[in-house]
């Protein structure tokens, strides 16, 4: 195996590995914020509801705290669905190598002999 071969089969393993698990965690962290237009609500209301909250007007926008059930939800999310995206990363990157290792697409057999 060359090394040429080996780094692309390293980097190949770093790139791949985790990519659906990690989108799923940023997707549903409960500690990031919700963006609402401020088209959408008014400042007085985010007083009224007593929330967390932080404004960006360049953006036009408020962030908003999660409240509990959405924060629940995320939590649940993550411990439902992690098992699965686990196992597409660990199966995407296991595809990877063995194709890398494989010499797939080289054509080293030969016909007959």
């Amino acid at each position: 195996m060359t090394v040429k071969r080996i780094l692309a089969l390293a980097v190949s393993a770093i790139l791949i590995t985790s990519c659906v698990t990690t989108k799923l965690w940023e997707a549903t962290d409960p500690h990031k914020f919700v963006e609402i237009s401020m088209a959408d609500i008014t400042q007085r209301e985010l007083i009224d509801r007593q929330v967390k909250y932080y404004s960006d007007v360049k953006k036009g926008c408020y962030y908003i705290e999660k409240d509990s059930l959405q924060k629940f939800q995320d939590y649940t999310l993550r411990v439902l669905v992690t098992p699965v995206t686990v196992v597409l990363d660990t199966a995407t990157a296991i595809l990877v190598v063995g194709l890398l290792l494989s010499g797939h697409g080289h054509g080293h057999y030969i016909h007959g002999k």
